[in-house]
Protein backbone atom coordinates (compact mmCIF):
# COMPACT_ATOMS: atom_id res chain seq x y z
CA UNK A 1 0.00 0.00 0.00
CA UNK A 2 1.87 2.97 -1.28
CA UNK A 3 1.65 6.50 0.01
CA UNK A 4 1.57 8.09 -3.44
CA UNK A 5 -2.18 7.70 -4.01
CA UNK A 6 -3.85 11.10 -3.85
CA UNK A 7 -7.44 10.38 -4.85
CA UNK A 8 -10.66 10.24 -2.88
CA UNK A 9 -10.89 7.27 -0.50
CA UNK A 10 -14.14 6.12 1.12
CA UNK A 11 -14.22 3.30 3.65
CA UNK A 12 -16.90 1.95 5.91
CA UNK A 13 -17.38 -0.37 8.84
CA UNK A 14 -20.60 -1.55 10.36
CA UNK A 15 -21.63 -3.79 13.20
CA UNK A 16 -24.29 -4.63 15.73
CA UNK A 17 -23.88 -3.75 19.40
CA UNK A 18 -25.73 -5.40 22.28
CA UNK A 19 -25.09 -3.40 25.48
CA UNK A 20 -26.23 -6.27 27.75
CA UNK A 21 -23.40 -8.34 26.24
CA UNK A 22 -20.83 -5.64 27.00
CA UNK A 23 -21.04 -4.33 23.44
CA UNK A 24 -20.67 -7.66 21.65
CA UNK A 25 -20.38 -8.44 18.81
CA UNK A 26 -19.43 -4.82 17.96
CA UNK A 27 -16.43 -4.49 15.67
CA UNK A 28 -16.26 -8.29 15.47
CA UNK A 29 -19.78 -8.63 13.99
CA UNK A 30 -18.65 -10.19 10.71
CA UNK A 31 -16.32 -12.67 12.44
CA UNK A 32 -18.09 -13.07 15.78
CA UNK A 33 -18.02 -16.87 15.61
CA UNK A 34 -14.53 -16.97 14.07
CA UNK A 35 -12.54 -15.80 11.06
CA UNK A 36 -14.35 -18.07 8.58
CA UNK A 37 -17.78 -17.89 10.20
CA UNK A 38 -20.91 -17.61 8.11
CA UNK A 39 -23.77 -15.24 8.87
CA UNK A 40 -25.67 -18.23 10.27
CA UNK A 41 -22.72 -19.12 12.55
CA UNK A 42 -22.58 -15.55 13.87
CA UNK A 43 -26.33 -15.44 14.50
CA UNK A 44 -26.25 -18.81 16.25
CA UNK A 45 -23.53 -17.57 18.65
CA UNK A 46 -25.42 -14.36 19.39
CA UNK A 47 -28.65 -16.30 19.91
CA UNK A 48 -26.92 -18.64 22.37
CA UNK A 49 -25.57 -15.68 24.34
CA UNK A 50 -29.04 -14.11 24.48
CA UNK A 51 -30.44 -17.39 25.80
CA UNK A 52 -27.64 -17.64 28.41
CA UNK A 53 -28.78 -14.31 29.84
CA UNK A 54 -32.28 -15.71 30.20
CA UNK A 55 -33.76 -12.49 28.89
CA UNK A 56 -34.98 -11.22 25.62
CA UNK A 57 -35.43 -9.31 23.51
CA UNK A 58 -32.35 -7.22 24.31
CA UNK A 59 -31.72 -3.60 23.36
CA UNK A 60 -29.31 -3.38 20.44
CA UNK A 61 -28.21 -1.06 17.68
CA UNK A 62 -26.37 -1.18 14.41
CA UNK A 63 -23.72 1.45 13.78
CA UNK A 64 -22.15 2.43 10.46
CA UNK A 65 -19.12 4.66 10.14
CA UNK A 66 -18.12 6.00 6.72
CA UNK A 67 -14.74 7.72 6.51
CA UNK A 68 -13.77 9.94 3.61
CA UNK A 69 -10.26 11.13 2.79
CA UNK A 70 -10.05 14.04 0.40
CA UNK A 71 -7.16 14.36 -2.06
CA UNK A 72 -4.27 16.30 -0.56
CA UNK A 73 -5.56 15.92 3.01
CA UNK A 74 -4.20 13.85 5.87
CA UNK A 75 -7.44 14.06 7.86
CA UNK A 76 -10.71 12.23 7.32
CA UNK A 77 -14.34 13.30 7.38
CA UNK A 78 -16.57 10.86 9.25
CA UNK A 79 -20.25 10.10 8.71
CA UNK A 80 -21.78 7.94 11.44
CA UNK A 81 -25.32 6.68 11.90
CA UNK A 82 -27.20 4.34 14.23
CA UNK A 83 -30.20 2.05 13.83
CA UNK A 84 -31.75 1.27 17.20
CA UNK A 85 -33.94 -1.63 18.20
CA UNK A 86 -33.73 -5.02 19.88
CA UNK A 87 -32.35 -8.48 19.12
CA UNK A 88 -34.30 -11.68 19.60
CA UNK A 89 -33.02 -15.21 20.18
CA UNK A 90 -34.35 -16.66 16.91
CA UNK A 91 -34.43 -15.98 13.18
CA UNK A 92 -37.53 -14.39 11.66
CA UNK A 93 -37.81 -13.28 8.03
CA UNK A 94 -36.01 -14.09 4.80
CA UNK A 95 -34.65 -10.79 3.43
CA UNK A 96 -31.36 -9.08 4.17
CA UNK A 97 -28.22 -10.66 5.56
CA UNK A 98 -26.10 -10.82 8.69
CA UNK A 99 -28.16 -10.19 11.81
CA UNK A 100 -31.23 -8.80 10.00
CA UNK A 101 -33.41 -11.81 10.82
CA UNK A 102 -32.99 -11.28 14.57
CA UNK A 103 -33.03 -7.46 14.70
CA UNK A 104 -36.30 -5.70 15.57
CA UNK A 105 -35.93 -2.05 14.52
CA UNK A 106 -37.73 0.56 16.61
CA UNK A 107 -40.85 1.82 14.82
CA UNK A 108 -41.27 -1.34 12.74
CA UNK A 109 -43.48 -4.33 13.48
CA UNK A 110 -41.08 -7.14 12.58
CA UNK A 111 -37.42 -7.85 11.92
CA UNK A 112 -35.15 -6.11 9.45
CA UNK A 113 -35.36 -9.33 7.40
CA UNK A 114 -39.07 -8.65 6.95
CA UNK A 115 -38.58 -5.12 5.57
CA UNK A 116 -38.57 -4.19 1.92
CA UNK A 117 -35.28 -2.97 0.49
CA UNK A 118 -36.76 0.52 0.26
CA UNK A 119 -37.79 0.54 3.94
CA UNK A 120 -34.41 -0.77 5.02
CA UNK A 121 -32.47 1.77 2.92
CA UNK A 122 -34.56 4.57 4.40
CA UNK A 123 -34.06 3.54 8.05
CA UNK A 124 -30.86 1.53 8.37
CA UNK A 125 -27.53 2.66 9.77
CA UNK A 126 -25.90 2.31 6.35
CA UNK A 127 -28.68 4.17 4.58
CA UNK A 128 -28.52 7.04 7.07
CA UNK A 129 -24.70 7.27 6.98
CA UNK A 130 -24.76 7.24 3.18
CA UNK A 131 -27.40 9.98 3.21
CA UNK A 132 -25.07 12.15 5.35
CA UNK A 133 -22.21 11.42 2.94
CA UNK A 134 -24.33 12.34 -0.10
CA UNK A 135 -25.45 15.61 1.53
CA UNK A 136 -21.83 16.53 2.21
CA UNK A 137 -20.65 15.58 -1.26
CA UNK A 138 -23.44 17.54 -2.98
CA UNK A 139 -22.30 20.68 -1.16
CA UNK A 140 -18.60 20.06 -1.79
CA UNK A 141 -16.96 22.41 -4.25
Amino acid sequence: YGTNFDGWVLSDDSGIVVPALKGEPGIFSARYAGENATDADNRKLLQSKIKELGKGPLNAYFVCSLCLKKPGSESTINFEAYWRGQVIGKDKGKEGFGYDSMFLPNDFNGTAAEMSSEQKNEQSHRGLALKKFKEFFRSYE
